[in-house]
């Protein structure tokens, strides 16, 4: 052994970093990870990150933390990837009955390896857009323009439930996104959206259906999803004491979201 080196090995021993000291180099390199997160989002995800705002891209990703140590993501490249994946498909796209590839790929047990895990992820997303999606997401747009019109149509009439005329025309409005999910998990998907209207004690049908549309398209969280806090913001209105009207202001808000989106879609 060196002098150099065995002087440095006794300063090494006397070096002890305590817990304290562990816990502030942990939280500054979670911080610098989360600023690099900031600015690359707001590449991936431009025109999302911009209409809500650092402080909720920020809520995105510390959500995103969370919810990557749940599922024992600690590298990160995989909690990158995961993030991505929450602009995509809704924040809690890995509890969506709409996505159950992501609850597969995720919960993936012979996988002990994350990187491995996190491959398989994106190998399944990458089918799932092929499917649903469409070359050039020409099936998820044109149903973009289907759900713009629907969201301003007045409720179903005529024989039948709210729930078998959803199902109906959520077909015919995403029939590749339909076809994937299969009768039931779509069945579950409108459920969900309307068991959420009624936990708000929404009981118009305008409003019904109008959650229902949402929890297909922006996926189950959509009420608390911090990527839409323009929803969160409507429903905890208290001014706004009628349920059912604060369920036709968010409705004005959906419409207003859905033509930005067109917009910026034409755009580009």
């Amino acid at each position: 052994m060196s002098h150099l080196s065995h002087w440095s090995f006794r300063f090494a021993k006397k070096v002890i970093i305590r817990p304290a000291q562990f816990d502030r180099l942990a939280k500054a390199s979670t911080e610098r990870f989360e600023n690099e997160l900031v600015i690359h989002l707001n590449t991936f995800a431009s025109r999302h990150c911009e209409v809500i705002g650092e402080e909720y891209v920020r809520q995105v990703i510390r959500l995103g933390f969370e919810k990557c140590e749940r599922y024992s993501f600690t590298l990160q490249g995989p909690i990158r990837f995961f993030i991505e994946l929450m602009f995509m498909f809704g924040s809690h796209f890995d509890t969506d009955v709409q996505h159950p590839w992501a609850a597969e790929g995720l919960n993936d047990k012979s996988l002990s390896v994350e990187l491995m895990r996190g491959d398989g992820l994106h190998e399944q997303m990458t089918e799932y857009l092929s499917q649903v999606s469409g070359p050039e997401h020409t099936f998820a747009k044109k149903a973009l323009r289907e759900t713009r019109q629907l969201a301003s149509e007045p409720p179903p009439t005529g024989n039948g439930g709210l729930r078998s005329q959803l199902t109906t025309r959520m077909q015919k409005i995403y029939p590749e996104k339909c076809e994937y999910l299969g009768r039931d998990r779509l069945q579950a998907v409108i459920d969900g959206g309307i068991s959420v209207a009624q936990s708000n004690d929404v009981t118009s049908l305008d409003g019904l259906r109008l959650f229902a549309v949402l929890a297909f398209a922006l996926g189950h969280g959509f009420a608390n999803d911090p990527l839409y806090p323009w929803i969160a913001g409507t429903l905890n209105n208290s001014p706004i004491e009628d349920p059912n009207i604060r369920a036709e202001k968010l409705q004005q808000k959906a419409i207003l979201y859905l033509d930005r989106v067109l917009a910026y879609l034409e755009m580009n």
